[in-house]
């Protein structure tokens, strides 16, 4: 696996995208912040600078993409698990703590003609936040009330996605 940090870009999902070609299978891109983070729908990702894990991660071998979003949750859920945080999975891709809303997961195919070549997940985790403007957002420092190392964070998460059992 390689893992790559940028300080800053567009998004990393769009990052991967645009540059899928030039990296192998399971290729892991996080950020300290995101000029125009992705949510589902085309809707925009908050994060402060530096506060969350922003990362996205390339694959390029098939596998059965139907049971991604679940398996990715299930990650997550079972991260936070070990914060002691309940957590539940709303459809289609949010986290919720209380009804608020923790992490959030994107996933897209890239095609060439009617071929699937390369599959983002881009996961999108508040650690440090203390603010949003959204009212239903929340973050491990608020539930927590402790400080996290994000680059910690994201080793971990990209150890455990490249451990996912997708091919």
């Amino acid at each position: 696996m390689i893992l790559i940090y940028k300080d800053e870009v567009e998004s990393t999902q769009d990052f991967l995208k645009n540059n899928y070609k030039n990296f192998p299978d399971q290729t892991f891109i996080y950020a300290g912040y995101q000029k125009s983070g992705k949510g589902q729908f085309d809707r925009k990702w908050e994060s402060k600078k530096n506060k969350n894990l922003l990362c996205s991660f390339l694959i390029k071998k098939s596998f059965n993409i139907e049971n991604i979003q679940y398996s990715v949750s299930a990650m997550i859920i079972d991260f936070l698990s070990e914060f002691k945080i309940k957590t539940e999975f709303k459809k289609p891709n949010d986290i919720l703590v209380q009804g608020k809303k923790i992490c959030g997961i994107l996933v897209e195919k890239i095609f060439f003609e009617s071929e699937v070549v390369a599959t983002i997940i881009g996961i999108g985790l508040n650690i440090n936040q203390k603010q949003f403007k959204n009212k239903d957002a929340t973050s491990l420092i608020k539930i927590k009330k402790d400080n996290y190392d994000i680059d910690k964070f994201a080793k971990v998460i990209a150890k455990k996605l490249e451990n996912l059992k997708l091919y």
